[in-house]
């Protein structure tokens, strides 16, 4: 059901589309944290749009959705349900946010592989 994506490809198309893949990316990465944990706490178009017109509040989606992650974690029955929000914060502030995908695709990687094989 939840769309396990290759870390490397992830990277690789968000430099080569100067950008545009990291937006999609956050957007089917918001729609599918919201589904699996049953959120709607905002729209992820919505959400979308004020991270590119509002620059700074892509930091906050970067740890808003790193601890949604750690929930993903708990809900799959992973018993390695590491919070990697403020490392991912950090790395975006300094222009990293690309390694903090990367850390955020890994982590989503594990708990939809484990969901599924628990039957989520």
């Amino acid at each position: 059901m939840y769309q396990e994506r290759n870390v490397a490809t992830v990277i690789i198309l968000s430099i080569v589309t100067c950008g545009i893949y990291m937006f999609y990316w956050l957007y089917v990465t918001m729609k599918d944290i919201n589904s699996y944990l049953e959120i709607q706490d905002m729209d992820p178009a919505v959400e979308l749009l004020i991270c590119i017109f509002c620059s700074p509040y892509i930091l906050y989606w970067m740890y808003k959705y790193s601890q949604r992650i750690t929930d993903v974690h708990i809900k799959a029955a992973l018993e390695t349900a590491s919070d990697d929000a403020v490392i991912c914060l950090i790395l975006a502030v300094f222009g990293l946010g690309i390694i903090s995908v990367a850390i955020m695709q890994n982590s989503l990687n594990k708990a939809w592989t484990t969901g599924q094989s628990v039957g989520y």
